[in-house]
């Protein structure tokens, strides 16, 4: 092969090589362009999930409110107003979210899990009683406080409540909380008597887009993992066909000065 042969061959797999580079380099930017869509997109489709249970809740105050005043029951129609007025404000914010492209903002601040839990059963007793939905709850005494968004507890309730109705119309639940003073974490747990479920759909259980339900999203208890997650505790689940099924919510203990920031 002569020099210019060999120089020609050279400069022909320099060429290759360079293409190839380029080739890969426009297929990394595609997959990261499509991955950044999907981020986007599953972002837009939980924060729509979310306004959607809000809506509802709002919706159903202000109906329970119209028929109190119907029959002059105006005491009872201004709670359900402010019932009504709060879920408003918590679709608001996640409104704003999805307009800014980013997730609702995480400012916590101490809480009273037990609090939260009463009131949030409270704005909601127009809802359970339209859907015949009876909920119990066991609040332990001297519970320490948690570090956390009000709205977002809120909104990991719901979904975990929502999703038992789904499954089992007439179903019943009860909700307990307690304190682990080993691990210093704050729990709160959801047992129902639904049907339960069998190992394949816990194995998909929080992940966005798979639902065991026919009219589900399957971004309820994605949002709600993300949720405990991003308050540093942990959404754990038991069921069995049959034997309905228990979620359990731990939350860290609030220590002063100590919640976090995301």
């Amino acid at each position: 092969m002569s020099w210019d042969q060999a120089h020609a061959a050279a400069l022909t797999r320099e060429i290759e090589t360079a293409a190839a580079a380029a080739d890969i380099e426009e297929q990394s930017g595609r997959l990261l362009q499509q991955q950044s869509l999907l981020m986007a997109g599953t972002l837009a489709a939980s924060i729509g999930h979310e306004m959607n249970n809000q809506l509802t809740i709002g919706y159903g105050n202000l109906e329970v409110a119209l028929q109190c005043m119907a029959q002059q029951e105006y005491g009872s129609a201004t709670e359900r107003l402010h019932c009504a007025a709060q879920a408003l404000r918590d679709a608001f914010e996640l409104t704003q979210a999805l307009f800014s492209g980013v997730k609702p903002d995480f400012h916590p601040v101490p809480l009273s899990l037990n609090l939260v839990i009463a009131d949030f059963l409270f704005v909601l007793k127009s809802f359970l009683r339209k859907h015949k939905t009876a909920v119990s709850f066991c609040a332990a005494e001297n519970l320490p406080l948690i570090c956390g968004v009000e709205s977002q507890i809120r909104q990991v309730l719901f979904n975990l409540l929502y999703n038992a109705l789904q499954a089992c119309p007439d179903v019943s639940l009860r909700i307990k909380t307690g304190y682990q003073e080993k691990s210093q974490m704050v729990v709160c747990s959801l047992c129902d008597n639904g049907p339960g479920m069998d190992r394949a759909t816990l194995s998909t259980l929080f992940q966005p887009f798979h639902s065991g339900h026919a009219c589900g999203h399957g971004l309820g208890l994605y949002v709600c993992k993300e949720i405990v997650s991003r308050h540093q505790g942990t959404l754990t689940v038991q069921s069995r066909l049959g034997e309905g099924t228990h979620f359990t919510i731990s939350l860290p203990a609030h220590r002063p000065s100590q919640c976090p920031q995301h």
